[in-house]
């Protein structure tokens, strides 16, 4: 008696557990539905608020409640245009087990009660079909979710893995899976993702070029600002990228890329920070060294932000459409537009790069920049001489390594150029010096020990350049910076055009006469004496001096005016005396390594060198100066280029 009330009290238990179960897998079902119509509300709104341009909706096709599932097909269409006759559409299929214990969540390990577990796939419709037939049938993303009574989720999801050639060309991809959580209180979503291997290879015609990606990875943690922007932190990095072509000096490798993103925010601010890194670049057998950069966005006002990001999210559907609707609303988008711009600006924002570095195992190069911005008058349209206010502050610099540029242009040139170590070195060492007295020359270089290094400043409106300081109008003025307008939103039709003789930037000249060359030979201490050729155009014959050259003139040409004075191009000529060491040789190594020049043999066999200059357009005078010394400096280099060998010493 007493075994069978025993058997009866644990049935009972049973019943009433399996009661439990199915009651409560009941109630969650009809819970889930309830709630499956306003998370399509929430999640349409959210589609329209991020990508409004996509014309993005997601509808439930399908949905079959059973007592412990529900069968379910949502479709999401889409459409760039309201014009358009059908939208396209992506079919996802769903099994949704029902809580509190989802046969999906016990199969997979989770024995804690939660309120379902979601698989889902995209379908196999007449959209998707060629990509099915590329993953062999497989769906190309599968995801499952686990869901539990508070809201919170856990999820992972897999593409697969694809072996694929078409027309020559092969693809092979390892797959990529990922996983990750959100929190449903605050709305943070965190995750990862892995790929193993992305591999390509190119056809014949494409040299075969294989290229191949390994280890691709990424993180992300992030969660809706205060102003309606995300905000955490991201990376995505690969261990290494190979490159091969038949040609091995044209194969190269990346090493340890990384790329990283952090958004934080305070009550007014947001600050934006990215990271890049490279750890080991190879051309061939040259090793190209390490990169690494970090860029930063510091004191951005946030409402002003959010305003240009929604702005710019709605901009390619206002684009796309056309009328009087849509012209309004892009006209009131600028004007919204500019004022928050200005707005941005009226908050001190800073940009900087810092560090910029390359380094090998020979030196460093190395520079950075910060920026500081103010708001400036617009309201005459944007007038690049206003623009310019628009920089509060600026500070740059660099420092090159004269070593570490000489030892990567000399195995540069022994591996792709096929020079000799020693001959590649010697021209090396003459490129670099070239470019380090060019540099001192105009005055954004100076030699610190082994480096290159410039120094550039904007405060208070002065601008120093290595401690040259001219203030910022004079400045602008120097590059072609002011006195011109674009932007303004005055018509074309009202405003009158001078074709003839558009007005230069103040120190700028559109033609070069004798008076100012001559100023510029007496600076560099050159004799000379003004002449007219037998066009009646100008000339100006040079006294050679220790040059080494038989004949160095000016000759003027498109002279206009009084005797011919104001001439837009002008050429100068240095002839030398044959010589043995002019062979083609020498003089067309030194035209490749020269581009300010050319050098040439005329009739006579005589060696020439010359150099263009046009003013058409506009000219400072420093630069002329500078060209015209440089034009000096490169023909003395010749000179030591084309003396003849000295004969060997007779034993």
């Amino acid at each position: 008696m007493k075994k069978s009330v025993g058997i009866g009290a644990g049935v009972a238990v049973v019943v009433v557990v399996a009661g439990g179960w199915i009651g409560g897998a009941w109630y969650t079902g009809k819970r889930i539905e309830a709630e499956s119509v306003k998370k399509l509300e929430e999640a349409n709104a959210f589609l329209t608020a991020k990508y409004p341009y996509l014309g993005l909706k997601l509808v439930a096709d399908r949905y079959e409640r059973n007592l412990f599932s529900t069968n379910a097909r949502y479709v999401l269409l889409g459409t760039m245009s309201p014009d358009a006759a059908k939208p396209n559409r992506l079919d996802i299929d769903a099994r949704i087990d029902h809580g509190p214990f989802p046969s999906g969540a016990l199969s997979s390990g989770h024995l804690a009660p939660h309120a379902a577990y979601v698989r889902a796939a995209i379908s196999n419709t007449d959209v998707t079909k060629p990509v099915f037939d590329i993953t062999k049938g497989v769906s190309p993303l599968t995801a499952n979710a686990l869901v539990s009574y508070s809201g919170n989720t856990a999820f992972d999801w897999l593409v697969p893995a694809i072996e694929h050639a078409d027309g020559g060309r092969s693809l092979s991809f390892s797959g990529a899976r990922g996983k990750g959580t959100f929190d449903r209180s605050t709305l943070a979503v965190n995750g990862d993702l892995r790929i193993d291997l992305l591999k390509f290879q190119g056809t014949e015609a494409e040299e075969k070029a294989n290229v191949e990606i390994h280890g691709i990875g990424g993180k992300f943690d992030s969660r809706p600002g205060k102003f309606g922007i995300s905000i955490g932190t991201g990376d995505m990095g690969f261990d290494r990228v190979v490159v091969t072509t038949k040609d091995p000096k044209q194969s190269g490798s990346i090493e340890k890329g990384n790329y990283r993103v952090k958004i934080d925010e305070n009550d007014k601010f947001i600050n934006v920070e990215a990271a890049y890194a490279v750890g080991a670049m190879k051309l061939g057998t040259v090793d190209l060294g390490s990169l690494q950069t970090t860029l930063k966005f510091a004191q951005l006002d946030g409402a002003s932000l959010k305003v240009l990001s929604d702005f710019y999210a709605k901009l390619p559907a206002t684009l796309s459409t056309t009328g009087s609707s849509s012209d309004d609303a892009l006209k009131s988008g600028m004007t919204a537009l500019m004022g928050s711009g200005q707005q941005l600006l009226a908050a001190n924002p800073t940009f900087s790069i810092d560090p910029l570095s390359w380094k090998t195992d020979k030196g460093e190069h190395r520079a950075s920049l910060s920026v500081q911005f103010d708001r400036f008058p617009v309201e005459q349209g944007f007038q690049p001489d206003t623009a310019i206010k628009a920089f509060k502050r600026v500070d740059a610099s660099y420092t090159l390594s004269k070593t570490m540029a000489q030892d990567l242009v000399t195995k540069i040139m022994v591996e792709q150029m096929g020079e000799s170590p020693a001959d590649a070195q010697k021209t090396a060492a003459e490129q670099i010096e070239q470019v380090v007295a060019m540099a001192q020359m105009m005055n954004v270089g100076k030699v610190e020990g082994d480096n290159l290094v410039g120094r550039l400043s904007l405060v208070d409106g002065v601008v120093d350049v290595n401690g040259t300081k001219t203030p910022v109008e004079e400045f602008a003025d120097q590059f072609g910076l002011r006195n011109s307008s674009f932007g303004s939103d005055d018509d074309s039709s009202d405003v009158e055009v001078d074709t003839v003789s558009p007005a230069m930037p103040s120190g700028y000249m559109n033609s070069v006469d004798t008076d100012v060359m001559g100023e510029i030979l007496d600076d560099l201490g050159y004799a000379y004496t003004v002449d007219t050729d037998s066009a009646g155009d100008p000339k100006i014959v040079i006294e050679p001096g220790d040059l080494g050259a038989k004949s160095v003139e000016v000759e003027y040409y498109n002279c206009t005016g009084d005797s011919n004075q104001n001439c837009e191009d002008f050429l100068m000529k240095a002839v030398f005396k044959p010589s043995k060491g002019a062979t083609l040789k020498v003089l067309n190594e030194f035209n490749r390594e020269n581009r300010w020049v050319r050098v040439y043999l005329d009739d006579d066999n005589t060696a020439v060198v010359e150099m263009d200059v046009n003013a058409d357009g506009g000219l400072g005078r420093e630069s002329l100066k500078i060209l015209v010394d440089l034009f000096f400096s490169v023909s003395g280099d010749f000179a030591e280029a084309i003396k003849p060998a000295a004969a060997p010493a007779r034993r």
